[in-house]
């Protein structure tokens, strides 16, 4: 929920002022913690090579925010691990990727959270994230 206060009445010595002020009011989880926004997030199935020491593994990103992403693999992983790897969105961007992982699937796979991104690197995903989303459909006619 979000709120504006404006202020186009005020003068000033130097002549008249005007102001806006935006607030956001974040909901609250029955526990009474805030919950954070959550990023725009893309479902579409990309296939990666992902990694963690030697060992270079297939697997399929199901789906990837600027936060983070899912990447479904056979290999076993523990909280904690720094996984690397390649992200390809074809006609888009070729991107190496590092993460932490903070949620495993036995037998799924496992959510990374990308570790910092530069702005350059953030901005590519944004526009990743947009390119995968599925574009409206057109309304019918009657």
């Amino acid at each position: 929920m979000s709120a504006t206060l404006t202020d186009s009445g005020t003068r000033l010595a130097t002549g008249p002022a005007s102001f806006k002020i935006e607030f956001d009011f974040f909901d609250r989880t029955s526990t009474g913690r805030r919950r954070r926004p959550r990023a725009v997030r893309a479902e579409a199935p990309l296939k990666v090579l992902w990694h963690w020491g030697p060992v270079e593994q297939p697997g399929v990103v199901r789906n990837i925010c600027v936060g983070g992403c899912f990447i479904e693999a056979e290999g076993e992983v523990s909280l904690g691990d720094k996984i690397q790897f390649r992200l390809s969105v074809p006609g888009l961007l070729y991107m190496q990727m590092a993460g932490m992982v903070v949620r495993r699937q036995r037998g799924e796979g496992f959510a990374l959270r990308f570790n910092k991104l530069s702005a350059t690197e953030q901005s590519l995903l944004e526009r990743a994230v947009r390119h995968l989303q599925p574009s409206a459909a057109p309304a019918k006619k009657e």
